[in-house]
């Protein structure tokens, strides 16, 4: 047993006795076993009747004795006995959950060992990994996002949705607590409903090539801080996803924090503080809820891993191409990557070498300092190795065959923070020390022999930063970085949006630069939904020239859209209920040489921007329900103009005496158009309006 007070017991040899009792038990084969080894421990208890708790309760107060915490967590202890069922019972997530590290034991052992190699960190040889560069349109790249839509079925996708918002200022306005960051608006969405579209999408493209209807599985790995599971849970019921897809959720549990001195942290007696333990974890959760094999029998060989904070990466040809490329070269493994930029925290990429072996690896910033004694050249701006983005492609049984050796991946403390924490029944300021996890370091038990290709079985898919990396990390003042906050992320939005737009041939005002975006404000809103296209090849041939004047602000929330000749001064909005429809009952319209003209949005704040909080002083604003088609030819539409087209009709529209517009509606028994599509492996899809 620890006796933290002898003066003599330093946290080397706490970690000494720990490690020598964990080992110990790990030799038993029953809990019968392990219990009788340290039941002793109990004798000490004198404060409440061990009776009334179970043998497994008391194996872990006999492990909080027998690790010298006890006393620490109990004080003088003037509670009732369901104070301490609540305390075991958080402990008794820990002791299951980390049961292949030794239990509650081996979590302790693990903290204090990683305590102690903080800032000590010694690297392997690192070298710049085999990258697959996917920035352009190549035969390749097309190959990959052709074999990705036609093996759509092949996939799950998986969403870590477990952070709270609390360094953004997301809080519950009635209880200030925080909320889930899935819940942050962005472009007038939350980041959740974001990634259901963006998943959607690909489905409708799916079906637009080969008239298959897919749905392809989501998993959501949530978690218990703040109530962030049932809010997840309360918004999916909301939105309908539950029923409209096969959706599980996974809740990470919370951890016990420790003190930088190695005691649990307390806000009070009994009450240990707990916080999520990294997304490394999330491989285990699957594993536990039973998921690889669920989604095997359904022929789900692979997923994609998309982390909630990053709205910009679906752009394009991004997600479908990164599949793809998983699939198609049969890998175990895969990172989506974009040059690396000095100053942000995001981890790098890079071979390992060891032991005759090499693996690619992702390197967290924590440990840039030690790269930079090994070798500095690697954290050179957009140099050899390029930064991980937290989007991966994963083969299912390549994971659960490393999770034999590595169940939780990159494992690191974070110590950086203060919080007053109770010591000695006194609240004082500690450094507090956080448990973190990688789930992209599961790639460091999947090894290669060194060959002289460098060929392995995992894979670097390397993107345009514009297209995919922009996060939300923190909030949007004058007193930080304005960069990695949401309106950063907005302003990399109004950049992709410049491109597409661009490639659509549309005439554009002049971009502007970050400093004028900030001072100013947008001087363009261009949004649409992501079925539109996904790739921009597929929107720039439905969205064809036209102009889009200073302060223009235009939303297409559709999918099957032929426009020609659009020329918008103002605010133009094509909204639809339902934008997908069902098969071939999808909402369209036909607009070719239209103008429109209004006065369009008030400038707000750019937080207002953000979330999409926009007030117009006049606009056309085009509604379509259900299964209705509009056709619009040459006309100019000025002033505030609103128009519900309802289902089961086909509206005209003309211009009439005086500029005004007349509306014609007609009975649709079906569509006036479609669009055919063409798409041979390795090239362009090519869209034909038909008739």
């Amino acid at each position: 047993m620890i006796d933290k007070q002898e003066k003599d017991m330093t946290l080397e040899g706490v970690l000494k006795v720990v490690r020598a009792l964990r080992i110990e038990l790990d030799a038993l084969d029953s809990f019968d076993e392990k219990f009788s080894r340290i039941v002793s421990f109990l004798r000490k208890i004198d404060r409440f009747d061990l009776q009334t708790f179970s043998n497994e309760e008391q194996y872990l107060i006999a492990q909080l004795i027998a690790i010298g915490q006890f006393d620490h967590l109990f004080g003088d202890f003037e509670g009732n006995e369901e104070d301490v069922h609540a305390l075991l019972s958080f402990l008794m997530r820990t002791e299951e959950f980390y049961a292949p590290l030794g239990g509650l034991l081996g979590y302790y052992e693990h903290m204090l060992h990683l305590i102690l190699a903080s800032g000590d960190e010694q690297l392997p040889t690192l070298l710049p990994p085999p990258i697959s560069d996917l920035r352009h349109s190549t035969e390749k790249m097309w190959h990959y996002c052709y074999a990705a839509t036609y093996r759509l079925e092949e996939i799950a996708q998986v969403f870590t949705v477990g952070g709270v918002g609390d360094r953004l200022g997301l809080v519950d306005e009635t209880t200030g607590e925080p909320l889930p960051v899935a819940m942050l608006l962005f472009c007038g969405r939350t980041l959740l409903e974001s990634l259901f579209r963006d998943l959607q999408a690909q489905e409708y493209w799916r079906w637009c090539v080969s008239g298959d209807q897919v749905s392809v599985p989501v998993v959501l790995m949530t978690s218990e801080e703040h109530y962030n599971d049932r809010l997840i849970s309360k918004m999916c019921e909301e939105h309908g996803w539950y029923g409209q897809k096969e959706v599980h959720r996974v809740v990470q549990p919370l951890i016990p924090l420790m003190t930088i001195e190695g005691d649990f942290a307390c806000s009070k007696p009994l009450n240990i503080i707990g916080k999520p333990g990294g997304h490394g974890v999330i491989w285990k959760l699957m594993q536990d809820a039973g998921l690889f094999d669920l989604l095997e029998k359904k022929g789900v060989s692979s997923c994609l891993v998309r982390q909630i904070n990053n709205p910009l990466s679906s752009v394009d040809t991004t997600l479908l191409s990164f599949l793809g490329a998983g699939l198609e070269e049969n890998k175990r493994f895969g990172f989506a990557a974009c040059p690396a930029r000095s100053g942000f925290a995001e981890g790098l990429l890079a071979a390992v070498v060891d032991n005759k072996q090499t693996y690619t690896s992702n390197v967290e910033y924590t440990k840039f300092e030690a790269v930079r004694k090994k070798d500095p050249t690697l954290l050179e701006e957009g140099g050899k190795c390029p930064a991980n983005t937290n989007i991966l492609f994963a083969r299912l049984s390549a994971v659960e065959e490393a999770l034999l050796q590595m169940p939780i991946p990159g494992m690191v403390v974070n110590a950086k923070k203060s919080m007053d924490v109770l010591k000695n029944g006194e609240m004082i300021s500690k450094r507090v020390v956080r448990l973190e996890s990688t789930m992209q370091n599961i790639t460091d038990v999947m090894r290669d022999p060194l060959s002289d290709d460098a060929s392995l079985s995992t894979f670097v898919g390397l993107y345009d930063r514009s297209k995919v990396m922009s996060v939300t990390k923190r909030p949007f003042d004058d007193v930080h970085s304005l960069y990695e906050t949401p309106v950063s992320c907005f302003y990399d939005w109004y950049k992709a949006a410049y491109q597409l737009l661009e490639q659509c041939e549309i005439s554009l005002p002049q971009k502007m630069s970050f400093d004028h975006f900030i001072a100013e404000g947008p001087n363009l809103l261009f949004f649409y939904h992501p079925a539109l296209g996904p790739f921009w090849e597929v929107i720039a041939q439905k969205l064809h020239e036209g102009r889009f004047a200073h302060g223009s602000e235009v939303e297409l929330e559709i999918a099957e859209l032929y426009a020609r000749d659009l020329y918008v001064q103002g605010s133009f909005r094509m909204l639809c209920d339902d934008p997908l429809g069902r098969k071939g009952e999808s909402p369209r319209a036909y607009l070719h040489n239209v103008t429109v003209e209004n006065s369009g949005f008030v400038p707000t704040s750019l937080s207002e921007h953000v979330r999409r909080n926009v007030s117009r002083a006049s606009s056309c604003t085009i509604q379509i329900q259900g299964n209705g088609e509009l056709i619009a030819e040459d006309i100019t539409i000025s002033g505030d103009f609103s128009l519900k087209v309802p289902k089961n009709t086909r509206v005209r529209l003309s211009q009439g005496a005086n500029n005004t517009i007349v509306v014609h509606e007609e009975p649709l028994d079906k569509p006036s158009w479609h669009y055919a599509v063409s798409w041979e492996s390795g090239s362009q899809p090519i869209l034909q309006k038909e008739p």
